[in-house]
């Protein structure tokens, strides 16, 4: 999936949350549950919402008996041949994707159902892959199971861990330093062996794609209003390079997380009766007033009286 197509399904999924918020936390009451007790009912739902959409391939896939190791007669069953199954069953399983997608949009995304949207809002938004390792880690797996535990956590946690870092939920970075503080080897030895064979995703500030409310820190709903002030009052598309750089001064966005580029976008889609245009002017102000030292004397000028108006607005708006 694109970068583009996955900003555009997380945009749909934050505006479901933000008028679904009772459902929502219904939803994480089942995952506390889930953490505390071990009642793992709301991810068995899950999972058979999953197991309706599989195109029909799947199962055939698996009534294979070469396919699907729960088939094998146990003499057959040892670490290594496991270890290899769970590979190449991952490896065979993205002939399905495109299918399982589709199913999946029209069964539950077309139909605005609460369980998976709730589902793809914590994955993206509030940690759930990380979450669903450690439930799985802890409740699903028995402790002794041997070389069946190894195969379950290569093909499920190893599922987690490779399909977060292709759709940008999590980075590499991200698992690596969740890997640190992982007490099971088993899952830790998985964790390790997927992301050496994971192609990371680009997620640098320059490839970043979010909305204005999500890169702001503080009271949102000010902020967006101070910043539409100014927007519709700027004399020229330049002067926006001064909202981003006085929103950062006043700590209301994390210096450096973002660049101008990703700012711009954010305001086209917050304002887009502004008639703001190209980036180019406003991003060319933005990299002149961050050295000020060899500014001519109108530059300061405007620099001063910009501020005396956005700084002291913006840290208002912020508490």
């Amino acid at each position: 999936m694109k970068k583009k197509d996955v900003t555009a399904a997380k945009r749909t999924i934050k505006q479901w949350h933000d008028t679904h918020l009772s459902e929502y936390n219904e939803f994480l009451k089942l995952v506390d549950a889930a953490i505390e007790q071990g009642d793992v009912t709301m991810f068995e739902k899950n999972f058979n919402i999953l197991e309706k959409a599989l195109p029909q391939g799947v199962t055939d896939y698996f009534s294979v008996k070469e396919n699907n190791p729960f088939l094998w007669d146990s003499k057959e069953i040892t670490p290594g041949k496991l270890w290899d199954a769970g590979i190449k069953m991952r490896e065979d399983m993205l002939q399905y994707a495109p299918g399982f997608i589709n199913n999946l949009k029209e069964q539950r995304i077309d139909t605005n159902d609460p369980q998976m949207f709730s589902m793809y809002y914590w994955l993206y938004f509030d940690e759930g892959a990380k979450t669903i390792k450690t439930i799985y880690t802890k409740y699903l797996v028995p402790e002794g199971c041997g070389a069946l535990k190894k195969f379950l956590y290569e093909i499920w946690i190893g599922l987690v861990v490779s399909s977060s870092v292709q759709y940008y939920i999590n980075t590499k970075k991200d698992w690596i330093n969740e890997n640190k503080t992982e007490a099971d080897n088993d899952a830790k030895a998985v964790v390790r062996e997927t992301l050496s064979q994971v192609e990371g995703v680009s997620q640098g500030k320059s490839d970043v794609d979010v909305d204005l409310d999500q890169m702001l820190i503080g009271d949102t709903e000010k902020l967006i209003d101070a910043i539409g002030y100014f927007v519709k009052n700027r004399k020229k598309d330049s002067h926006l390079g001064y909202i981003f750089h006085f929103l950062q001064k006043a700590e209301c966005m994390e210096k450096n997380k973002y660049n101008y580029t990703t700012f711009h976008r954010a305001i086209i889609r917050q304002f887009p009766d502004a008639g703001i245009s190209g980036v180019d002017s406003a991003q060319e102000l933005y990299g002149k007033i961050q050295v000020l030292k060899d500014a001519s004397t109108r530059l300061l000028n405007e620099y001063d009286r910009m501020k005396e108006n956005m700084f002291v607005r913006f840290i208002e708006a912020k508490q």
